[in-house]
């Protein structure tokens, strides 16, 4: 339950179905910032004990739970558990969903992701959280198992209640904020972002704010040092309060190379905070050229423009950003939790058939 995007949807997903009534269980090798939440959530937790990810003795520890407590369904979620997960639900006659993340650039070549591809020819479903998620899988196993597109989930109405906050870290009174929510990876482009921030940075008095840990972190740290951007760039970590932050901010940037369905970008959608997004399938999946501004990953110059743009036009920007979050209303827990129920259902129906 570390602080990605996939935990926090599995936090929103289980504590609604806990408040429609199912009776939701989660098995978990770790915590993390998100573990709280999803217990006072009111899930019940299985913690399972391992030595590391590899552990092979935590399938045969699944096993013995789903044998157990004898679920109706059991869901998995990211990679690992949806190999262990799903070869420990098949083995204990179980029907099991696979819940895709991300897309195809994420699965390179190796073992484990035609591992993982083999178990899901097993599955129930697959449901993914992009159209590009589920065409990784289409183009995988065919139409042997059916595929679904369900969307992130955003807590509206929690975003709503939130008020503009600089409190979590110590930035300039006076300085524009442009701002980054993600993990610190070789997907998110960063060293890029930092190369287009140092153009914007000299031509007027503003802060880039990196928000999130990961492998490259000290990476980052050393590009920032390099550059001179000591005081300019700053490395806020995780910060539990990123909504206030987001609200706060002049300008929300992503500029992935690729994603599946983008936690963030949708949280700062929702926090009407303006956008400057990488011209990639997923982002443009969520939003119109209308409601924020699409740059080429690799062209420093071109991020720079566009976030120069939105802090000297903020008329432009704030209109782009109130479109952007009217589309953000439709993605609201309750209507995503609608859409799982309905595949839930159709799975249980079709298995209470099999068994008369």
């Amino acid at each position: 339950m570390a602080g990605g995007g996939a935990e926090r949807q599995l936090v929103y997903l289980s504590g609604e179905l806990v408040r429609r009534g199912w009776d939701v269980h989660v098995a978990l090798l770790k915590d993390g910032p998100n573990f709280e939440e999803l217990v006072s959530a009111g899930i019940t937790i299985h913690k399972i004990a391992a030595w590391g990810n590899h552990d092979v003795s935590i399938l045969w520890r699944l096993m013995k739970l789903i044998r157990t407590m004898r679920p109706h369904l059991v869901q998995t979620w990211i990679t690992q558990m949806d190999v262990f997960g799903g070869i420990a639900s098949r083995l204990a006659g179980t029907p099991f969903i696979l819940s895709e993340r991300s897309s195809a650039a994420a699965y390179p070549p190796s073992l484990k992701n035609r591992l993982r591809v083999c178990v899901g020819r097993c599955a129930e479903a697959i449901v993914a959280n992009s159209r590009g998620g589920k065409k990784y899988w289409q183009m995988q196993i065919k139409d042997s198992v059916p595929k679904y597109v369900i969307h992130n989930a955003l807590p509206v109405g929690d975003i709503a209640m939130v008020s503009p906050t600089m409190d979590d870290v110590r930035l300039p009174s006076t300085s524009k904020v442009v701002l980054f929510a993600g993990r610190f990876s070789q997907v998110k482009n960063i060293e890029s972002l930092i190369r287009a921030f140092k153009m914007v940075e000299s031509q007027l008095d503003a802060v880039l704010l990196l928000c999130g840990e990961g492998e490259l972190r000290p990476r980052v740290a050393k590009m920032i040092r390099d550059e001179n951007l000591d005081g300019r760039v700053i490395l806020g970590g995780y910060v539990k309060n990123l909504w206030g932050l987001m609200k706060r901010a002049d300008v929300f940037i992503s500029v992935s190379t690729y994603e599946g369905h983008p936690n963030a970008v949708l949280e700062a959608m929702a926090c009407g905070c303006p956008l400057v997004l990488s011209d990639i399938p997923a982002h443009r999946a969520l939003l119109e050229g209308d409601q924020a501004f699409f740059v080429e990953l690799e062209r420093p110059s071109e991020i720079a423009h566009a976030i120069l743009t939105c802090i000297d036009r903020p008329e432009v920007a704030q209109r782009m950003a109130k479109k952007a979050k009217a589309r953000a209303s439709s993605f609201s827990v309750q209507a995503v939790t609608d859409q799982y129920e309905s595949v839930y259902n159709q799975i249980l129906s079709h298995s209470i058939q099999e068994r008369r």
